[in-house]
Order: structure tokens, then sequence, then C-alpha cells
């Protein structure tokens, strides 16, 4: 049995992570790190392995992270490209309704902290993000192609978590 889904990416560095935060006019801290909390738990809340949920909260915390102030993002406010990241935001799934009211349940509480440790991390440079802005399936990848609804073309493989190929610019 594996230890959990091994990332193989090109790191970005602290000092680049801090450069995009300064960079925009949206400081990402205090409620905007509960936010990307609640929206990274919410995102992982179909993962039930400790060590696959902890890989995918830190791929998707930081496809958001990496989307800061760039390409079609550049103009983006916090919230704007925080519902244009996740989907757990623009469907407002209920784990995400939990935590942005409050009201996780005790037997989620865990996994509520793993969040915000790792919307935290991120944002204080403490982890660093996983390099690239989008991550797919390959069933997602598959349909995604058939429907020609997203250009494949102007992205690069970067590396894969788990189940999840990751993309870039």
């Amino acid at each position: 049995m594996s230890n959990g889904p091994q990332v193989q990416t090109k790191p970005i560095s602290d000092q680049q992570v801090m450069d995009r935060m300064v960079s925009i006019d949206n400081p990402i801290q205090g409620e905007n790190v509960r936010k990307l909390a609640a929206a990274i738990y919410g995102e992982a809340a179909g993962v039930k392995d400790d060590k696959q949920r902890e890989s995918y909260m830190i791929l998707a915390g930081s496809s958001f992270v990496n989307r800061v102030g760039k390409k079609e993002w550049r103009n983006k406010d916090f919230d704007t490209l925080m519902d244009s990241t996740f989907s757990a935001v623009k469907f407002s799934n209920q784990p995400y309704k939990e935590a942005m009211s409050g009201k996780v349940p005790d037997s989620s509480k865990s996994r509520w902290d793993q969040a915000l440790r790792i919307a935290n991390g991120l944002m204080s440079g403490g982890i660093n993000p996983v390099a690239g802005q989008f991550y797919f399936t390959e069933d997602e990848i598959n349909k995604m192609k058939g429907k020609k609804s997203f250009d494949f073309s102007i992205v690069k493989e970067v590396g894969t978590i788990g189940k999840y190929k990751i993309f870039s610019y």
C-alpha cells in the first residue's frame, strides 16, 4: 500500500508567492485566509484518506495562490477569484457553507483545522504551493477535450498528485 499520493511538480519559491500577494490590490490576510480555508475544506469534503486529503487541500489552495495577479485573473477581486477557482464556492456546497457560517460539525473539526492550517501556510509562505493553476482527472480532461471547453494547447502539464494532472501556463 502506498503512503498516499506523491507530489511531482516544480515548486515556486516563497518569495515568488509573496511577490504575487503584494502585486495586487487585494491583500490576502485575516478574513480572506478563513475564506480560502472554507473553500479548501469544501473542495476536499469527499476525500476520506487523511494523506490524500492533505495533498488535495494543498493542491486546491495552490491553484488559487498561483492565479493571484496572473493572466485572466489579474484584475479579479478576492471573492470573484475564489468563485472562478473553486466549485465548492461557485456552487456553495454544504461543507463550504458550514465553514463560512462557523458551524462545522464536531465530526469534521479536524478536517476544518487542517484546511485552516493549509490556508495559513500557503498565504504566509510556510507551505510552498504546488506549481500550476489547473488540475483535472483524466475523465475531466477527456470530457473537456470532447466538448472543447478548455484549451489544453495553451497550458503544459507540470506534475501529478494522486489522480490529478496539474497544468500551468
